[in-house]
């Protein structure tokens, strides 16, 4: 499918939301999404599966099997502007995410460039502050709200191993689940499953990488990192004034 014929009609995103046990924050996600929903969005949990890359490839493979043609990836401690999905859409590419930074120890953004070794390293923030508002091309995102098009994932599903599992909406049905991704070990170094996908994004399938740094979003622990520094936005809105 062409992209200026996909852009004459209104496509269908499934939402795939990693979560916690708080099934409270679904409501909160549809909220956030409420501005730029449209008929036939459809959105999919994932918190019962405690190895992340499993989880990742469950709700993946749910999406994919609902027939949407974008799949937003969002992890449920990112923050995103409420027109997220429209803007990261916008720019009619396969893979492209918004910034944001990691929240563990050792802040760094989650745009990554891989060495001449094959080793994936983040961007530092002055060379993100230095392409401030750019959207740029890289080798490898975060997938807490990154948005593929589904005939990425398509291509990808032919060259991936498939296992059939109880459905997590469907527990009389069982859900194929295809291996997009997973854990490895380069040179004696982790990589992530989210690194791991957009290698085989660019290696196997040749389909470029972008990270638009003109959407920050937050990335929340017990305070909120954005922009490499850490605050407490909770204690700012319940301060009286």
């Amino acid at each position: 499918m062409s992209w200026e014929i996909e852009r004459m009609r209104k496509p269908r995103v499934a939402v795939c939301i990693m979560a916690g046990e708080e099934m409270i924050f679904r409501d909160m996600h549809k909220a956030a999404m409420a501005l730029q929903r449209e008929p036939g969005w459809v959105f999919f949990y994932q918190s019962s599966i405690p190895v992340v890359d499993m989880a990742r490839n469950v709700v993946v493979s749910q999406a994919l099997h609902s027939g949407a043609d974008y799949v937003f990836l969002w992890d449920i401690d990112v923050t995103v502007p409420p027109d997220i999905v429209p803007r990261l859409m916008s720019h009619g590419l396969p893979v492209v995410s918004a910034l944001y930074d990691r929240s563990h120890p050792g802040i760094f953004p989650e745009v990554f460039r891989v060495d001449n070794k094959g080793i994936p390293k983040p961007l530092s923030r002055e060379e993100v502050n230095a392409l401030r508002g750019q959207l740029i091309e890289c080798d490898a995102v975060g997938l807490g709200c990154c948005l593929i098009h589904r005939s990425v994932l398509e291509k990808l599903a032919d060259r991936s191993t498939k296992f059939n599992l109880v459905s997590p909406e469907n527990p009389g049905e069982k859900l194929e689940v295809i291996n997009f991704m997973e854990f490895i070990m380069v040179e004696g170094a982790t990589v992530s499953e989210d690194v791991n996908l957009c290698s085989r994004i660019r290696n196997e399938l040749g389909f470029k990488i972008f990270c638009d740094l003109g959407i920050e979003c937050g990335h929340l622990t017990t305070a909120e990192i954005k922009g490499g520094k850490m605050d407490f936005p909770a204690l700012e809105y319940g301060r009286e004034r």
